[in-house]
């Protein structure tokens, strides 16, 4: 712990905070599903279905953007 330095303790820092917030939008849209879906009108299913297809384009788009952003960065450099 005595080897890293302060850019190293901000990456960490960092890093955690990222980590925490990734999965933020999933946590608010379990505490709102009920609102939403009765704001909505959606039946128990389609609510279930909601909350499917959010995880699958956060998957999805893992996997489609993460291609594309190394290739930015290492035509960048």
């Amino acid at each position: 712990m005595k080897d890293v330095n302060s850019y190293g303790w901000k990456a960490v820092i960092g890093s955690s905070v990222g980590y925490a917030m990734d999965g933020f939008d999933l946590l608010i849209l379990g505490f709102m599903l009920t609102l939403i879906s009765g704001d909505l009108g959606l039946s128990t299913g389609q609510a279930g279905s909601l909350v499917t297809w959010t995880l699958i384009g956060a998957v999805l788009g893992g996997f489609v953007l993460v291609p594309y952003r190394i290739n930015m960065a290492v035509f960048a450099s």
